[in-house]
């Protein structure tokens, strides 16, 4: 976000050298949006989190106690988790999540619609949390 605000000023600065260049005076909607980029980019870096990484476990058993995890060697440890972009579910993956509860739960909404309910919201958590990143190993045991 910082270097889409940097470069618009970028342009807007050429823009303003341009027109110092030709004596001629900035236009003043110009200038106003070179001051509130400038505004921005100032914001933002005052609020933004460092994604670097703060240390890496580097034996076997860890530089840092996280009780009884044990982070894999050469894994980089942050102040705060990486940003990640949030990914919506999709028509189809709403189809596909109620065709599993239908099938693969062999649980009747007609019969059980508390339980059906209960699987199809499972099976669509279960996605979202794949399609985020967030998914256990198997999906299904």
């Amino acid at each position: 976000m910082i270097e889409v605000l940097k470069q618009a000023l970028e342009a807007l600065e050429l823009e303003d050298l341009a027109c110092r260049y030709e004596k001629e005076q900035t236009p003043e909607h110009i200038a106003k949006a070179i001051a509130s980029l400038q505004q921005a980019i100032a914001d933002a870096e005052k609020h933004e989190v460092s994604q670097e990484p703060v240390a890496w476990v580097d034996d076997e058993r860890g530089v840092v106690d996280f009780n009884s995890y044990v982070p894999e060697p050469g894994t980089p440890l942050y102040t705060h988790p990486p940003k990640r972009e949030w990914v919506e579910t999709t028509e189809k993956d709403v189809h596909e999540c109620f065709m599993l509860t239908e099938f693969d739960y062999h649980v009747d909404f007609n019969r059980d619609p508390e339980q059906w309910c209960l699987a199809f919201a499972k099976e669509l958590s279960d996605t979202l949390k794949q399609k985020n990143g967030y998914a256990e190993e198997n999906k299904h045991d």
